[in-house]
């Protein structure tokens, strides 16, 4: 994807003395539509994530967007559809079970 600075804006302004760039190049691994639903975005994004985690593996999950873009949501998710938080909790306590100490 690539985005061109607005005539008026500061960067097309910044950009015509020479200063940053009026074009930025934006490039994703995938793009998912709102009619995916919680489960299928965690079991195609995050769920291999925790099971590496759960091997001693570091990992850090960091949303970023604008305001109401979402970020919350795809967290957290609502009571009956869990975000990716809840989801992922679920996987490593389930994961852990007969290997905790009573």
């Amino acid at each position: 994807l690539i985005l061109q600075a607005p005539k008026d804006s500061f960067a097309q302004k910044s950009n015509e003395r020479g200063i940053g760039q009026a074009a930025h190049r934006f490039t994703f691994s995938q793009i998912f539509g709102p009619e995916v639903g919680q489960a299928s975005f965690f079991n195609l994004t995050v769920k291999e994530m925790v099971k590496d985690v759960l091997k001693g593996q570091n990992w850090l999950i960091y949303t970023y967007g604008v305001t109401n873009s979402g970020k919350t949501h795809t967290i957290q998710g609502t009571i009956k559809d869990g975000g990716i938080l809840p989801r992922s909790l679920a996987l490593i306590f389930n994961s852990l079970q007969g290997q905790l100490h009573p």
